[in-house]
């Protein structure tokens, strides 16, 4: 059964390969680490904005996506001056990919996902960023750096590995 996160990673992927800029590749934990720790308050108002309304399911600097709606009727239906906050606030976390919040059958209870770097496309592409959720994530590892900790399946399912950074929060890798 593939993870309920699947179409998340898609559409982040997706949204990496569509922009003009290359995507940027994966940075190491303890980078993420100390931007976190520098850029909190960024991504709590991130995590604030996002909690508001579950129907958006993707936003990035030139991207706003809502299950069942057309890139531009959703483009509309947010107000300008919170797609401008969103931007802002991925800026200021740095996190280029974007927000990303539900899988493909519109269902926006997991976690929100602030995407820091994609390589490859689509299924056979990688995301990398945090996650916050107010339910325990996992499976978790030592470290998103060390590939003898991830253990990936061949199956080419997505599949996603996390660092607890703290309570809510922490770091992710998706595959697939």
């Amino acid at each position: 059964m593939k993870s309920p996160h699947v179409l998340i990673v898609a559409a982040g992927l997706a949204a990496a390969v569509t922009c003009e800029e290359p995507p940027r590749a994966h940075q190491q934990d303890a980078v993420l680490k100390a931007n976190f720790a520098q850029h909190r308050a960024a991504f709590e108002r991130l995590v604030v904005l996002a909690e508001s309304d579950r129907r958006f399911r993707r936003v990035s600097d030139d991207w706003v996506s809502v299950n069942d709606m057309s890139d531009e009727d959703a483009k509309r239906l947010m107000p300008a001056e919170r797609w401008s906050e969103f931007r802002r606030l991925l800026q200021e976390a740095d996190v280029p990919v974007g927000m990303s919040q539900c899988d493909g059958r519109g269902h926006c209870q997991g976690p929100i996902l602030f995407l820091s770097s994609s390589e490859g496309i689509l299924d056979a592409g990688s995301v990398k960023g945090y996650a916050f959720s107010r339910m325990p994530l996992e499976p978790l590892v030592d470290s998103l750096d060390d590939p003898r900790q991830l253990h990936f399946s061949p199956d080419g399912d997505s599949e996603e590995r996390f660092v607890r950074l703290d309570e809510h929060w922490y770091l992710v890798l998706q595959t697939g």
